[in-house]
């Protein structure tokens, strides 16, 4: 498997919020009101299709840590 991270500084994610983050119509803090809920969901659900996983987790200090692997293909012949 093969993993990338992403953080950002928009503020940690508590939890309670990680439990569901990628559950189907669970917004994290909504600001503007523009988003389904559904964002999140989707990019889980494409990961698992691909036999991957995705994860959110706490970072240092105020920043919340996204992640996602995948497995490596393998080609014939090298």
């Amino acid at each position: 498997m093969r993993w990338r991270e992403i953080a950002g500084r928009s503020g940690a994610v508590e939890a309670d919020e990680q439990a569901v983050a990628f559950d189907r119509f669970s917004p994290l803090r909504p600001r503007t009101g523009l988003t389904t809920g559904l964002e999140l969901y989707k990019v889980r659900r494409l990961a698992e299709l691909q036999r991957g996983r995705v994860w959110v987790a706490d970072g240092p200090g105020d920043e919340a840590r996204f992640g996602f692997s995948l497995p490596l293909a393998h080609h014939a012949g090298g």
